[in-house]
């Protein structure tokens, strides 16, 4: 990989550094450099300075090279502090964000100066009237998620439709917080911009266009292990970083696991996610989808980041077996009746798992489907996730090429259409997209009310 010219010309102004040896390369104190080109596995080139090598890595348009800092800032991926007291980052030569070294390859929001917009990001307009609107995606009990396509840029979004009222506006907030850290993580789905009107929250986030694993699982019946791997591995490594910036998911279920179009895991819905809850904390709220509760929540007691590990147990066996641990009947006749019965058979009855399924399978399941919390897989306090990653179900995954999203895909979602939308509910797409009233009055009048929260 080579430096473009604008590099070269950073390059250049620093008076401690001298021009790299590749192509084209200007004489050094009279002395003709032979022409060198990196070799494809070499990310880094290095410079002369100073009697020591300066390394300048590339990534997604970003130019980085380390650095002491005196004053701390967060790392634009991981969000976790970085320089101070002198100490290293890597900091971008020409949009200037700065990141851990180990965080260098993982940055997904390309450099403004190679996309010529001010925040790096894809354009993304703070006004209403930008947008399209070209389907329903989905909707519930939050409100809508529509498919829109921005009229400059042509780039495809979902954005998600929440009113807002007194009850739920901090806990909008916590949402849209939570979504702005995910940006750069590879299995979180991340926000672009946040529209606010006097009336509801527009959420302007990643489009997915592979569907949810609930209608992947429809199309399978159930998945190989070799795929429930894959997921679980991906899905472990979100709520790993979840957990690491204090935020409880409290809602991991098919419906919220995501493909994108290569057939990555995408988690979405922070609606439920408890926030700044520290390693060993807890809180008590009785929350979550009946048929993913951990018993700790059923029995009303206080609870910490293992009800995550529960819902990663009750994924991986929905995934494996085609239902979840406990199912809950449809019928709405007597529903409270069984709503009861199953709530009170997950704390009594022990989880039956099929005999088909492989020894290492069946142990995990065994593991994260603990009623006792403290001894649930994942939740010991000092080894917590290190007992996942070294779990026999996954001696065959590669954890590190895993965290930069290198490991292959086992699927691809078929993505056919235009929008891509043939993997989602037809119930939903095959409705026009009709804005309420006064959200066809915002999108005309946006520029006096609207705002953007983010950028």
């Amino acid at each position: 990989m080579c430096l473009d010219q604008s590099s070269w010309d950073c390059l250049q102004k620093d008076t401690e550094a001298l021009p790299p040896s590749f192509p084209e390369a200007p004489q050094v104190f009279g002395v003709q450099e032979q022409p060198k080109t990196p070799s494809p596995e070499d990310k880094s080139i290095c410079c002369r300075a100073s009697g020591h090598l300066r390394k300048v890595h590339c990534a997604n348009g970003h130019t980085f090279r380390s650095k002491r800092f005196s004053k701390r800032a967060n790392c634009a991926v991981c969000s976790d502090p970085t320089g101070g007291f002198g100490r290293k980052a890597y900091k971008c030569m020409h949009c200037k964000i700065l990141v851990h070294k180990k965080c260098r390859t993982l940055v997904r929001v390309p450099c403004k100066h190679h996309t010529g917009e001010e925040n790096g990001r894809p354009l993304c307009s703070s006004a209403l009237k930008d947008f399209d609107f070209l389907r329903v995606l989905g909707r519930g009990s939050y409100g809508k998620v529509l498919l829109a396509r921005h009229k400059t840029t042509d780039h495809l979004y979902a954005m998600k439709v929440v009113r807002k009222d007194d009850e739920n506006l901090s806990r909008l907030q916590v949402e849209k917080q939570i979504m702005e850290k995910s940006l750069n993580h590879p299995y979180l789905v991340g926000l672009h911009s946040c529209i606010e009107t006097p009336t509801r929250f527009f959420f302007i986030l990643d489009y997915i266009s592979g569907g949810d694993l609930t209608y992947h699982l429809q199309q399978f019946g159930i998945f190989p292990e070799a795929h429930v791997r894959f997921y679980s591995g991906e899905i472990s490594l979100a709520i790993k970083f979840l957990h690491e910036h204090e935020i409880l998911h409290r809602d991991l279920k098919l419906e919220n696991l995501l493909l994108d179009a290569d057939g990555h895991i995408k988690v979405t819905d922070f609606n439920l996610c408890k926030a700044g809850l520290k390693a060993g904390e807890k809180t008590n709220s009785f929350c979550g989808t009946l048929s993913y509760l951990a018993p700790e929540i059923i029995r009303g007691e206080s609870y910490g980041f293992s009800v995550d590990w529960w819902n990663l147990g009750t994924v991986m066996f929905e995934m494996m077996v085609g239902e979840p641990p406990y199912p809950f009947a449809d019928s709405p006749k007597n529903s409270d009746l069984n709503t009861y019965k199953v709530l009170q058979s997950m704390l009594e009855r022990e989880v039956h798992i099929p005999h088909h399924l492989s020894v290492e399978a069946r142990s995990i399941l065994k593991g994260l489907l603990k009623k006792e919390p403290e001894v649930r897989l994942g939740c010991h306090p000092q080894r917590g996730f290190i007992d996942i990653k070294e779990h026999p179900f996954f001696n065959n995954l590669d954890w590190n090429m895993m965290e930069k999203k290198q490991v292959p895909p086992p699927f691809k979602p078929s993505i056919g259409t235009e929008f891509g939308i043939e993997n989602f509910d037809p119930e939903f797409t095959n409705k026009p997209v009709q804005l309420t009233p006064d959200d066809s009055y915002f999108v005309n009048s946006i520029d006096e009310f609207g705002s953007c929260c983010v950028h």
